[in-house]
């Protein structure tokens, strides 16, 4: 559906708009902002006039090509392109400010029809000669138009180009007019500004006039007028639609704009209707309207006399209708209602009505518990247990009937009390527990487990075994809140399956085969998160109420079918539902009652198709196909799906996937969006999330750079592993020699082992590189690549000295543990921590003294643990020298003994490093402590190094 508005054209699905408007730095956008018309021609393709000129869209690429007349035809352009017509040659008649011109597609020229100037000889004197404009054109039987000018109404000859003129002694100005309509006798019709319906009978050459009545607009003015069925015309006057009798010109019906259940229809201007098979959409002021001619399939009993129903039974035993409002409660068998004796003055909104197995009935109101007699229509007061919170009403919202017969109640303030009717006391429920700080939001009774649900505020939902007499709570909270979940209703079928209303979350599902819950979302169809009632109907259905309208859920398929209040279905948010034991459903509403067969009623029709409503690549928009290819800068991507249906409002959530990815819950308001996709082939897949048959599959391929192809990265990296073997070697055998030649035994130990200790961290880091190239991760490979030469130039600088400042130490460290989290998918996290006052280049130590330490944490503490961890340095000053403490919370030594049972001493790396510290300073030391938790199992590991 198009819609040409003034700040550009709408298109529009059923559910959502795209809007086309004009961009000045771009000359394939629509030509102006102001829509004046939009035509469909003998090809379906779409031309629209507007002030700037005529366009063209194009459907594929999703552009527009533009015209205009140059001021040879047209003095002056940008006024109004406000009328389009194709005629039987292919040319296009466009009505414009001053003239009617044709349009030459394939020339792209636009030329005068000649109506100007015939106009300006034929039309009356009293005409409006200053404001003249071609106003709508039509088609006539032949190869003739009809033509609306403010100067009347004309006809012209396509093919001659012969014109006529119909004068009209009133109106003399015929601007805000339309002409729409000309039926198969050949009368004419004009729907006016002010004055009503006009209607030209070229038959017998004569004119009719048809003014709304009063009871129907307090203005007579006419808009959009249109044929609606046999004989019948309708059109918008200020106030409603109306259906006009085209023999007799009288009106048949109309639609009130003030029956609108939200009033917005109120005090606007219709500008256009259009019909598509049982819905009227309205273009108004306000936006877009939608107005069902079919009748819903729920049933529906308007009270008599005034108020607004809240709660409505069926009774089992009598076959009468209970309902509550504020007033009281009342029986009602099909004709009459009769008030029940309850309090007067006493709130009942709330009311509640149950049987008993034995006929025995009970009714509440706000404050009081009564038994009823629905026979003799009696009440007996039951009296109440004393209040917990004298401050508070008892607020009595509903009661249940268990196997034994007790009455349970719930108040919302005072808690759960019960009614023993062989001893005729009430007491509230000792071992229930209670506190006052929460208030009862939901009770239910399950006869199969003869287990009572209450739920408090914010604190979940609680499970009262009344044999057991014992209580097992749940708190139902999404972590990491620790608020319960806010529980409103909660129903069941008595086989096992319990159902709950949590507050904004959507349907909570109980199994007792299960013990467990499940959440359904909008996401899993649900028509709202935000939902109020629920009632199973005993055919296997669970009925919700929501602000949207109504969800059926299937308990066997675990799907959802909605009923839209967009589409006339009642909004049931805060409204009452219950079921009887036929399977009839009850929906309180403002001036009576919806019931309906929970096996009858069926599913709105998905008539709709699923499909992509446009592309983006890098913010621009694309031709709409299936198969894409880009470059390697192409890799912002956008794909906006929607779904074309007018019967139904919403086709429920959908869902899409990348190549073989998880599927990812989405809405069809929001864009599937990726950013900085890697070259490569890419499938995808998008579907409705309950309708999986209504998809599509998208294929697109992002290219390599010249730089990126795998056999280039792969002889790159070769060539940097054996440089970097080259100097390694090289710098090994160097320090050989040097040990060699070095008389000095304590020199001589250092030199060996540091020249030990490079290769073997080298060797590590290399093993990581080679995982990720036989993985194909070659990006991830290059960036690892970069900052390991980095790491081992700063390795192959200090392994020429005996000590280094500490600075440059920590320099080394936070590179290998950025590699190490990269490489592990950082999988822990890291901390240095230096004392404030510690001059890091003041501090000499050994090269390479911390990393061993660090990486035996990783590896062994950190790697094998099942949850995130994190890895701790911290440096400060201890006597005259330096203390380090490198502290993990991962599986400890005796665990990761058991994982590596052959590995019973400590690695390389680390008695080397012990060595070499004690070479450097007799007096340093390394500590190593097991750490453990309150309940003696193990918290890590802490290394102490004094220096």
């Amino acid at each position: 559906m198009w819609i040409g508005t003034d700040n550009g054209l709408d298109r529009f699905d059923g559910n959502n708009f795209t809007v086309f408007s004009h961009n000045p730095a771009d000359s394939t956008s629509i030509a102006g902002n102001q829509v004046q018309t939009i035509f469909l021609d003998k090809k379906d393709r779409l031309w629209l006039g507007t002030n700037e000129g005529i366009s063209l869209y194009d459907p594929v690429n999703q552009r527009f090509a533009n015209f205009a007349p140059d001021t040879t035809v047209l003095q002056k352009i940008g006024t109004s392109f406000g009328a389009l017509c194709e005629d039987n040659a292919g040319n296009l008649w466009v009505g414009t400010k001053n003239d009617l011109l044709i349009f030459d597609e394939h020339k792209r020229k636009f030329r005068s029809s000649g109506w100007k100037s015939f106009a300006e000889k034929n039309v009356p004197a009293r005409a409006n000669h200053l404001r003249v404009i071609v106003v709508s054109i039509i088609p006539k039987p032949g190869n003739e138009f009809w033509i609306l000018s403010t100067y009347g109404l004309f006809s012209v000859n396509t093919k001659n180009l012969c014109f006529r003129f119909y004068p009209y002694n009133k109106p003399y100005d015929y601007l805000g007019c339309q002409l729409n309509y000309a039926d198969s006798g050949g009368n004419v019709w004009i729907s006016l500004f002010g004055a009503g319906l006009l209607c030209y009978h070229s038959a017998t050459g004569t004119w009719s006039d048809y003014h709304t009545p009063l009871t129907y607009s307090l203005w007579d003015n006419a808009y959009s007028l249109k044929p609606f069925g046999k004989d019948t015309l309708m059109y918008a006057s200020c106030s409603s639609i109306l259906f006009l009798n085209e023999r007799n010109g009288k009106i048949q019906s109309a639609i009130s704009y003030d029956n609108a259940k939200d009033n917005g229809l109120r005090s606007v201007r219709c500008r256009d209707i259009f019909r598509k098979k049982d819905m009227l959409w309205l273009a108004t002021s306000n936006g877009l309207v939608k107005i069902s001619l079919k009748e819903l399939s729920l049933q529906f009993t308007r009270r008599s006399g005034p108020g607004t129903l809240s709660r409505v039974y069926h009774s089992a035993m009598s076959g009468k209708i209970i309902y509550c409002d504020q007033e009281g409660s009342y029986l009602y068998d099909g004709h009459i209602s009769k008030r029940i004796p309850t309090k007067k003055g006493v709130d009942a909104r709330f009311g509640f009505f149950v049987e008993g197995p034995n006929g025995v009935a009970y009714l509440t109101d706000d404050n009081n518990l009564y038994k009823y007699n629905q026979e003799k229509n009696t009440v007996t007061e039951i009296g109440l247990p004393a209040k917990r919170n004298p401050g508070n009403d008892f607020s009595i919202r509903n009661i249940a009937i268990d196997r034994n017969g007790l009455l349970w109640v719930r108040s919302v303030t005072q808690g759960i009390f019960t009614y023993n009717p062989a001893t005729g006391k009430t007491a509230f429920e000792e071992n229930l527990p209670h506190k006052n700080e929460y208030s009862t939001s939901a009770m239910y009774y399950d006869s199969l487990t003869h287990c009572l649900w209450f739920a408090e505020e914010f604190n979940g939902v609680s499970v009262y075994d009344i044999d057991k007499k014992t209580t097992k709570h749940f708190l139902l909270n999404k972590p990491p809140s620790q608020r319960g979940a806010a529980i409103n209703c909660i129903a069941g079928n008595n086989k096992g399956k319990i159902w709950a209303c949590s507050l904004q979350s959507g349907l909570l599902e109980y199994n007792n085969a299960d013990t467990g819950f499940i959440l359904y979302s909008s996401y899993n169809g649900l028509i709202s998160d935000y939902i109020s009632w629920i009632a199973p109907d005993g055919y296997g259905n669970v009925w919700i109420g929501a602000a949207e309208g109504i969800s059926r859920f299937s308990e066997q398929k675990k799907t959802f079918t909605n009923y839209y209040s967009a589409d006339g279905y009642p909004s049931a948010f805060g409204c009452f539902l219950n079921t009887d034991d036929k399977g009839n459903v009850y929906l309180a509403a403002d001036s009576g009652f919806y019931q309906w067969k929970g096996n009858v009623v069926s599913g709105p029709m998905a008539m709709g198709r699923f499909y992509l409503r446009q592309v983006q690549m890098n913010n621009k928009n694309l031709p709409v196909d299936s198969i894409f290819s880009f470059t390697h800068s192409e890799s912002n991507l956008l794909f906006q799906f929607g779904w074309l249906c007018f019967e139904t409002s919403q086709p429920g959530p959908m869902e899409y996937r990348l190549n073989n990815g998880v599927w990812v819950n989405s809405d069809l308001h929001v864009p599937v969006s990726f950013a900085s996709l890697s070259p490569g082939k890419y499938r995808l897949t998008a579907r409705l999330k309950n309708n999986p048959a209504q998809g599509m599959e998208l294929h697109f391929t992002i290219a390599f750079p010249w730089w990126r192809k795998i056999w280039l990265q792969l002889l790159a990296a070769m060539l940097i592993i054996s440089i970097t073997f080259f100097f390694i070697k090289r710098r090994t055998d160097n320090i050989h020699k040097q040990a060699a030649l070095n008389q000095q035994l304590t020199e001589s130990r250092m030199t060996a082992l540091r020249s030990q200790m490079n290769p073997h961290f080298i060797f590590n880091i290399l093993n990581s590189i080679n995982s990720f190239i036989i993985e194909n991760k070659t990006l991830i490979a290059s960036n690892y690549l970069n900052d390991f030469s980095r790491l081992v130039r700063m390795v192959l600088e200090h392994s020429q000295k005996n000590l280094i400042p500490l600075s440059e130490e920590l320099k080394a460290l936070k590179l290998y543990l950025e590699l190490e989290s990269r490489r592990l998918e950082n999988s822990f996290d890291y901390r240095i921590e230096l004392e404030n006052d510690i001059a890091l280049s003041s501090f000499l130590v050994p090269p390479l003294l911390i990393q061993p330490f660090v990486e035996n944490a990783i590896w062994h503490g950190l790697r094998n643990k099942e949850t995130p961890g994190k890895v701790e340095i911290k440096i400060g000053r201890h006597e005259n020298g330096l203390i380090i403490l490198i502290t993990d919370d991962g599986i400890g030594r005796e665990a990761a003994k058991k994982i590596q049972p052959f590995r019973s001493e400590p690695s390389f790396g680390i008695n080397a490093t012990i060595q070499r510290v004690s070479l450097a300073n007799p007096l340093s030391k390394i500590i190593v402590e097991d750490l453990y938790n309150k309940d003696g199992s193990s918290a890590g590991t802490q290394v102490h190094i004094y220096l």
